[in-house]
């Protein structure tokens, strides 16, 4: 999915968004999985980095079991730059990182969310992890 479809499918979903965000998942069997887990919980679209993540191959396709055909995903080309239009457009922003001071269960992970997984070994790069929660409403910046 192009970035502009993206951002209008954020404006369009509005209050509603769910997306995962998956910043350097390289593995493509990890995509796959990642893909039918989003595809199973409702999530509108996946976010992946440009550079450093999996390509969507045959083998990431046959991990989805269906979902790479029902669930976009978007290659960003700046992941950080894209955190920050989405939470200027009001999605919650919560990322996923083992030195968390609160639980994932703590977390508010009602949309509008977009919900940040870290890459195999490493987690959360820097960038990614330096997004504060957003608490304002949806105002789309365009």
């Amino acid at each position: 999915m192009p970035l502009g479809d993206f951002e209008d499918l954020v404006v369009q979903r509005g209050r509603a968004i769910r997306l995962l965000v998956l910043d350097g998942v390289e593995d493509p069997r990890n995509l796959g999985a990642c893909l039918r887990t989003a595809d199973a919980a409702g999530v509108d679209a996946v976010v992946v980095p440009k550079d450093h993540s999996a390509p969507l191959t045959a083998v990431a396709i046959k991990a989805a079991t269906g979902a790479a055909e029902t669930t976009p995903v978007v290659r960003a080309p700046n992941l950080a730059r894209t955190l920050t239009w989405l939470k200027e457009a009001g999605v919650w922003v919560v990322g996923a990182d083992s030195a968390a001071e609160r639980s994932l269960y703590a977390a508010k992970l009602a949309p509008p969310v977009a919900m940040v997984l870290g890459g195999e070994g490493r987690g959360l790069r820097r960038l990614s992890r330096c997004h504060p929660f957003h608490e304002g409403g949806f105002d789309p910046v365009r």
